[in-house]
């Protein structure tokens, strides 16, 4: 019994037709919020997750007076629900329901995953999907231009969300797709984790510097035959290669980057710009590292997934990075770091390119930053114009001051020739003046 002028008291239940443990991807849900209150309430408001619900039918989503109704429910869908009434004394909050959707197996990532291969190189491939209750069982299968196969449960295992699959390749027809589907109790996945297995060309470089790195590229799964074309095309600087590495599908080490230039240096910071060489077959990222240039150790590294472009800064902070890894700090001829860009793919990364004019050192007395170039950029703006100013300044106050002087000079001059001439004027008419009283 609700006491006179009190706030609402609030409850939130789950359609008295549906089941809590077994709602599914694809079904209609609805809540019911139940209030008493007095006085009545004016306004009611529904929570997901603490953000307030809509009503939006093209996103099917409906309120309808105290009702609440979710259709075509997904994954997305769950999360912890609420209502709230409002009236004349206040705002109560119902008890919280948590709605589950299970759903069936779908791919954690809507990339094809590209992973390159020598000959009799075993791989460890995973397969994750993302699964509410978790898959019961995973199938693998394979596929290149002649034929389709089922690969054997013996070749993977099952761990929760994640299977995988052990798989060598030994001859050119080992060289194509592996998909991958998970089942659970809501039903099988609808499509697969594509892997595009490809050939790695051999290479002088140990394999114990390779990357241990997946390349995805976007993944369509009713045109993969379409993908499978579009990774067969040659690459942009493909004139500049043998004959033998023009086929992208046998992939190497990247190439060097190359041009690398200085940009925009500051006190504080500088940029590196570079152009990318030949990728290899496969995706690349670059990587910049500081080095030493006394002991050649590595003092600081970045990278840049898109482009060999990197900002560094600040410029004081890293020459001290060192620092960090030797218990006695550096020693006074250590403060020296270069620069070196590499290009990194799967198979491993390119020779290293050591920026030219990039040069990083710390004095001993005033521990600050010096970038050397050939060019005058690294003198600053501001300065500059800060210098410029001052001359100009310096020349007007010049040319105003020998202005005033020559003013005053000429004023004086022609005040004293007035007095001559007025002075002389005199003496005659005195002159004149006595020789007339002679006369006289």
């Amino acid at each position: 019994m609700v006491g006179c002028f009190d706030p609402p008291i609030v409850s939130l239940r789950l359609g008295s037709t549906l089941s809590a443990d077994d709602i599914k991807d694809g079904d209609d849900v609805y809540f019911e919020c139940h209030v008493q209150a007095n006085p009545p309430w004016r306004k009611l408001h529904w929570l997901h997750d603490g953000l307030m619900i809509t009503h939006n039918a093209s996103a099917r989503v409906i309120r309808s007076n105290q009702s609440l109704v979710l259709q075509k429910v997904n994954r997305n869908s769950s999360g912890n629900y609420s209502c709230s009434a409002i009236n004349g004394e206040g705002e109560t909050v119902s008890n919280q329901l948590a709605l589950r959707v299970k759903y069936a197996p779908v791919c954690a990532t809507d990339k094809i995953i590209i992973v390159g291969a020598f000959r009799s190189e075993s791989l460890h491939i995973p397969c994750e999907v993302h699964a509410d209750p978790p898959p019961r069982q995973f199938f693998w299968k394979f596929n290149n231009s002649g034929e389709t196969l089922e690969i054997g449960k013996e070749r993977y295992a099952k761990n929760g969300s994640l299977s995988v699959l052990g798989y060598t390749p030994v001859s050119d027809q080992d060289y194509g797709t592996l998909t991958c589907w998970g089942q659970n109790e809501v039903g099988l996945q609808q499509w697969p984790c594509f892997f595009q297995v490809v050939l790695a060309a051999p290479t002088s470089t140990p394999r114990s510097s390779r990357v241990d790195l997946f390349v995805i590229v976007n993944q369509n799964p009713h045109g993969i035959h379409r993908r499978n074309h579009e990774l067969n095309m040659a690459p942009a600087d493909d004139e500049l290669l043998p004959l033998s590495e023009r086929d992208p599908i046998r992939c190497r080490l990247p190439s060097t980057v190359k041009n690398c230039t200085i940009n925009n240096q500051t006190q504080s910071s500088v940029e590196v710009q570079c152009l990318a060489g030949y990728d290899g077959g496969l995706p690349q990222i670059f990587l910049l590292e500081l080095v030493s240039g006394r002991t050649g150790r590595l003092r600081y590294n970045m990278t840049n997934p898109d482009e060999p472009y990197f900002v560094i800064e600040p410029l004081e902070t890293l020459i001290h990075y060192g620092s960090l890894y030797d218990e006695g700090g550096l020693s006074a001829d250590d403060h020296t770091l270069r620069a070196i860009i590499y290009a990194v793919n799967q198979k491993g990364r390119s020779q290293g390119v050591i920026v030219k004019d990039f040069f990083l050192e710390s004095t001993t007395t005033e521990n600050r930053a010096v970038l050397t170039s050939s060019s005058l950029d690294s003198v600053s703006p501001i300065l500059f114009g800060v210098l410029l100013t001052l001359l100009v300044l310096c020349f007007v106050i010049f040319v105003r001051v020998y202005y005033i002087k020559a003013t005053t000079t000429a004023t004086t001059i022609t005040n004293v020739s007035a007095d001559l001439v007025k002075q002389h004027g005199s003496k005659q008419d005195a002159s004149t003046k006595l020789g007339r009283q002679r006369m006289t």
